[in-house]
């Protein structure tokens, strides 16, 4: 007999609890299902830098962008700036590039990505293949006032206060049909083949389900402490495992809002710089094996422009890199930090709820007996997604030339896995191109050629990728994409506007 689910139990709200609410409550008319969350341990605040998959994700869950703006302090993000993570080879030379949100536009036989390795005239990659780098450069806007809703010519994402993102989309899935339970998990039961039968509370009462899902953040409440599933690090690739954060208020309430998240390197690790509405988040990640908390923190005095570290009021942050071995186990499903957490580097924290809550949603088992398949499914892309993320990221520190013995480090092969050591060797004589990827690679060959060329990798142009197209098409090709930045308004006003007039609907 196939059982089906009747009750699905999700332990833990912040972010990941309640994007998976919102996702699961399309099924609320077949499902009861529930979330269980404590006051006393507060919502969990997963990063303030997110994808442009947030925008699909919360226009499948019927959030207005205005709402969105005005309850979460949003700000629109378009690319990551990286600071400093070469070494200066001119003093003239601004040492900086991006990975911008639009890719790299093409027109019909003209690909600009491919036309830049041509010429190779010693400018940016960013800015010759899109206008997107001049937004960022000038704090603009991506969208225009008249633009409608999650619409625009360029792509983007957002910068907000997760916290209060979560609250926003807490009472988003209650609205929906999602119960929510105050209370404390003390212990969680188990049934004699080893699936989660039951949460016990601190009150007392106790919450039965078919199908848990482990929101619980670092804990891991029922993947890891209950079914002890392991925990893989990936400290020997991604070596940073400390953060110290802090936020900064703007000094005054119309100051520039930057349209990028700033990453600026440092000695042993890099500081993220993200403007929301009325302050900046900032934090300094590093490998305490090559500086000390103390000198971190000095070096984050040094980059806010402060007199003395005694001034920062900053909270310290241990960072366990990896992922578990199985993030369905049984009837459980591990979403957000329960199911693991690399470095914040590239904003990957929410968009991996974003996959997971959909997955479970799209390949929802039907019943008991199709519990094992659709664990291993799940197991299968998320394994690969996870040391996708590994592969990225690390790049960027591959691809450094920065002298000081942490950035050193990062470049010993033995850290490095084979294989984005295999896609190197490959993209030494091909550009990055589909082929080189699948669909649960969470970045794709446009990222990869951002990082990349924007750092300075050599890689020979195959003669099949050449056009033949003359200069003069080029040249009005690349004035047609910087006239859909013409007249956007600064990032500041554009906020401003929201917060007055509103976003249109139609």
């Amino acid at each position: 007999m196939n059982n089906k689910i009747k009750k699905v139990v999700i332990a833990g709200g912040g972010t990941s609890g309640w994007i998976t609410a919102n996702y699961l409550s399309q099924l609320v008319e077949q499902v009861e299902i529930v979330l269980v969350e404590s006051e006393e341990i507060g919502i969990i605040g997963v990063g303030e830098g997110t994808f442009p998959t947030i925008r699909r994700t919360m226009q499948a869950f019927g959030v207005d962008e205005q709402d969105l703006v005005n309850h979460c302090e949003a700000t629109f993000k378009q690319a990551i700036k990286f600071v400093n993570w070469m070494q200066p080879h001119s003093e003239k030379e601004d040492n900086f590039y991006y990975h911008l949100f639009d890719v790299p536009r093409k027109a019909p036989n003209l690909d600009l990505s491919i036309e830049w390795l041509k010429s190779h005239d010693g400018g940016k990659f960013a800015p010759s293949v899109s206008a997107q780098a001049r937004n960022c450069d000038l704090r603009l806007s991506p969208r225009y006032p008249t633009d409608r809703q999650y619409e625009s010519e360029h792509n983007y994402a957002y910068h907000l206060d997760a916290k209060k993102m979560a609250v926003f989309l807490a009472k988003k899935a209650q609205e929906k049909g999602i119960q929510r339970i105050e209370g404390k998990i003390v212990s969680v039961s188990q049934n004699a083949q080893g699936d989660i039968s039951a949460l016990h509370l601190e009150s007392g009462q106790k919450i039965e389900g078919d199908l848990f899902v482990d929101c619980t953040g670092f804990k891991a409440l029922l993947i890891g402490e209950t079914l002890n599933v392991p925990f893989e690090s990936k400290a020997d690739n991604l070596f940073v495992d400390h953060a110290l954060t802090i936020q900064i208020p703007y000094e005054n309430e119309q100051q520039d809002i930057e349209s990028a998240t700033l990453t600026t390197a440092q000695t042993a690790g890099w500081i993220w710089d993200i403007g929301l509405q009325s302050r900046r988040g900032v934090g300094y990640v590093y490998s305490s094996k090559h500086i000390s908390h103390e000198a971190a923190k000095k070096e984050l005095c040094t980059y806010l422009g402060k007199d003395t570290s005694a001034e920062l009021d900053c909270r310290l942050v241990k960072m366990n890199v990896g992922y578990r071995s199985e993030f369905w186990h049984k009837n459980c499903v591990s979403i957000g930090l329960a199911q693991g957490f690399l470095e914040p580097l590239e904003s990957t924290a929410i968009v991996m709820i974003e996959a997971a809550a959909h997955y479970l949603l799209e390949k929802f088992p039907h019943g008991q007996k199709s519990m094992a398949v659709s664990a291993q499914r799940f197991n299968d892309s998320f394994k690969q997604r996870w040391d996708s993320i590994v592969d990225f990221v690390k790049l960027h520190y591959v691809l450094s030339d920065r002298e000081e013995p942490f950035w050193v480090d990062n470049r010993e092969e033995q850290g490095i896995p084979t294989s984005l050591q295999e896609k190197l060797a490959v993209w030494k004589y091909h550009p990055p191109s589909e082929y080189d990827f699948s669909i649960n690679d969470v970045f794709a060959a446009d990222s990869y050629s951002y990082i990349l060329y924007g750092m300075g990798y050599e890689t020979e142009t195959p003669i099949n990728r050449l056009s033949a197209r003359p200069e003069k098409d080029i040249e009005s090709f690349k004035s047609f994409l910087y006239g859909l930045s013409k007249d956007l308004p600064s990032h500041r006003s554009y906020i401003n506007s929201v917060k007055q007039y509103g976003i249109q609907k139609l």
